[in-house]
């Protein structure tokens, strides 16, 4: 629940978006920054990895993935 809050606080702040463009970057950044939290990943880590293209974190369907069979694994 503090995600929404967070995004709400955020979007007052900051007057909102005043194009779809803007809206759809805040909406991708919202989803990106819940399913780093979601999968235990470093949000900014793994953009600071994005950006340069780097690709040294693996994506996170990946991660994903991966945290999903070890929660399978007793």
């Amino acid at each position: 629940m503090a995600d929404r809050y967070d995004f709400v606080k955020e979007r007052k702040v900051s007057c909102g978006t005043h194009g779809d463009l803007g809206r759809q970057f805040s909406d991708t950044f919202a989803s990106l920054k819940k399913t780093c939290r979601k999968l235990n990943a470093s949000f900014w880590r793994y953009l600071l990895d994005r950006v340069p293209l780097a690709n040294t974190i693996p994506p996170l369907p990946t991660i994903k993935r991966n945290v999903g069979l070890s929660a399978a694994v007793p």
